[in-house]
C-alpha cells in the first residue's frame, strides 16, 4: 500500500511491440559484485514477503537517461517509488519500484545501495 491506495504487482515480462523487456532479469542483475547481490535476488523468490517490509523513501517521475530496450519501459511507466529494505545480513538496499502507467501495475525495476543521483539532486 503505497498513500492509503493499495497496488499489484506485475512479474511478468513486458512487451511493447517487437521489444521485450525481461523485468525480473533487470531486476536481477543489479547490484552485481556487491556483498548482498544475491540475497537482494531471494526477494524474487518471494517477492510479497519482502514487499510487506518496506519502508516509501520517496517517489519521482521517470528519468529518460536509459537507452536500449529499457527506454521502452520507461516509457510505459509514469513513476517510480523507492523503497528501503533491510536484508538478512543487516545491510540496507534501495528498491526501485516502477508504476505502469496504463494498468496502474507495480513492477520491480532495479536494486541499488543508494538512492539516483537525480532523485538525491531534483533539478
Amino acid at each position: 500500500m503505497i498513500d492509503e491506495v493499495e497496488y499489484e504487482y506485475d512479474f511478468s515480462k513486458f512487451r511493447i511491440e517487437d521489444k521485450n523487456v525481461d523485468i525480473c532479469y533487470h531486476f536481477a542483475a543489479s547490484m552485481f559484485g556487491e556483498n548482498s547481490f544475491w540475497l537482494k535476488n531471494e526477494i524474487l523468490l518471494s517477492p510479497q514477503r519482502y514487499l510487506d517490509q518496506v519502508t516509501l523513501l520517496t517517489s519521482a517521475t521517470v528519468d529518460m537517461h536509459n537507452t536500449g530496450v529499457t527506454s521502452y519501459l520507461k516509457e510505459a511507466t509514469d513513476k517510480f517509488f523507492y523503497f528501503k529494505l533491510k536484508l538478512a545480513n543487516g545491510e540496507t538496499i534501495i528498491l526501485h519500484v516502477g508504476r505502469y502507467r496504463d494498468s496502474q501495475k507495480l513492477y520491480l525495476y532495479y536494486a541499488s545501495k543508494r538512492l539516483p543521483e537525480y532523485v538525491e539532486n531534483p533539478q
